[in-house]
C-alpha cells in the first residue's frame, strides 16, 4: 500500500509544493498534559524554501492511497529551522493547548450545582463542549468557592476528591473516572502480530491488589465505616477518608481501575495504522489468547512517513471495563 499525505496551513493545501522536497512527516498523539505535536523535514538543496510562518494554524491527513484517511490537527507553528549540510528545513508544530487559558486565576463561588453542570459553566468559558461521566453529572455540590484561584486547579482539585480525571481536548472538558479511556469517538484499531516488526506486551497473571477499601466518617452515626470494590485479596486501603459512602465507593472504584489498567502495558512497531490515536481502543491478534481477549487502548501513538515507507510506533495499557 502506498503511503499518501496531506497538508493544510490556514486553509490552504501546500501538499503539491512540499512533495518535490519531501523527507519525512511525523506526528505524535500523547496522553495527559503532554501537547499533540506534528513535524515536516523538507530538503532545500536550492535554498530557495520560505520558513513557515510561526502561529499559524495547519492540519494534516494521513493514509493509503484508495483508502479514506485520518485527519489531525489543529496544531499551532512553533517555528522552522534551516540546518545542514545537507541544507533541510524543519518546522514544529503543537497542538493547541487551552491549558495555558485555564490557569487564569478568578474569584467567584458556586451554589447549588450538579458536578455536571459546573463542568459545564466553565466548559462555555472556552467553547467547549462538557463530558462528564455518568457516576459524576448528577452528583450535587451545595457550595464550591474558587478563591483566587485558576479554572483548572479548581477542576483538578474536584477530580482528586471524586477520582477522575480531566482534560481539555478535542473541543470537549471530560471529567471522567480514572482509568477509564475517552474513547467514545475513537474508531477500534486491530494489531497483528504478524504485521509488527517490534513488540512487546506485559500482562501479570495476577493484579498486585484484587480489591481497594476506603473510609467514610459517618456523622448522624459518629462512626468511621468503610466500603470495598473487588473481590480478592490483597486489598488496598485508600488513606483519605471520605465524607460519604458514595464519595468512598467512586474513589475505591476508580484506584482499582487504574491498578488494573497500569499493570498491563504493549509496545508496536507496526506498518501505518492512520486512525489509531491516543487512548484508541485496540484488539490485539494473534498473541496469547489472555492477550487477545484483553482489551487495549493507546496511550502514545507516533505515525512516521518517510520516501521509504510508514510506520506507527504505538504504546498501551489495558482498558477497563465498566462495571
Amino acid at each position: 500500500m502506498q503511503p499518501i499525505y496531506k497538508v493544510e496551513i490556514e486553509g490552504n493545501d501546500i501538499t503539491d509544493k512540499i512533495k518535490p522536497h519531501f523527507i519525512s512527516l511525523t506526528i505524535e498523539d500523547k496522553e495527559g498534559d503532554e501537547a499533540d505535536s506534528f513535524q515536516l523535514v523538507l530538503s532545500d538543496q536550492m535554498e530557495n524554501l520560505p520558513l513557515p510562518p510561526k502561529g499559524k494554524e495547519l492540519y494534516a491527513w494521513i493514509g493509503y492511497k484508495g483508502s479514506k484517511t485520518a485527519k489531525y490537527g489543529p496544531y499551532i507553528i512553533d517555528y522552522s529551522k534551516q540546518s545542514g549540510p545537507p541544507d533541510t528545513i524543519t518546522m514544529m508544530a503543537h497542538g493547541t493547548d487551552l491549558r495555558e487559558k485555564m490557569k487564569a486565576k478568578k474569584t467567584r463561588h458556586f451554589d447549588d450545582k450538579t458536578l455536571g453542570e459546573l463542568v459545564a459553566i466553565i466548559a462555555s468559558g472556552y467553547g467547549l463542549t462538557p463530558d462528564v461521566h455518568g457516576d459524576f453529572s448528577d452528583i450535587v455540590i451545595p457550595y464550591m468557592p474558587q478563591d483566587n484561584i485558576s479554572d483548572l486547579v479548581l477542576l483538578k482539585k474536584l477530580g482528586m476528591q471524586y477520582g477522575a480525571r480531566v482534560k481539555p481536548e478535542n473541543g470537549a472538558l471530560t471529567f471522567v473516572p480514572k482509568g477509564i479511556a475517552i474513547t467514545a469517538t475513537k474508531e477500534m484499531v486491530e494489531i497483528n502480530k504478524t504485521d509488527c516488526t517490534r513488540y512487546s506486551v506485559h500482562l501479570p497473571d495476577r493484579f498486585l491488589y484484587g480489591s481497594v477499601k476506603a473510609r467514610w466518617f459517618d456523622v448522624n452515626q459518629a462512626n468511621m465505616l468503610e466500603v470495598t470494590v473487588g473481590d480478592y485479596d490483597p486489598v488496598q486501603v485508600l488513606p483519605d477518608v471520605y465524607d460519604s459512602e458514595s464519595d468512598a465507593y467512586r474513589a475505591a472504584k476508580a484506584e482499582l481501575r487504574l491498578i488494573k489498567k497500569i499493570q498491563g502495558k504493549f509496545f508496536v512497531t507496526t506498518p501505518m495504522v492512520p486512525g489509531a490515536r491516543n487512548e484508541s481502543p485496540v484488539t490485539l491478534k494473534g498473541f496469547k489468547k489472555t492477550i487477545n481477549d484483553t482489551p487495549w487502548v493507546t496511550t502514545k501513538v507516533k505515525h512516521i512517513i518517510t520516501a521509504k515507507g510508514a510506520t506507527s510506533t504505538i504504546e498501551g495499557e489495558i482498558r477497563p471495563l465498566e462495571e
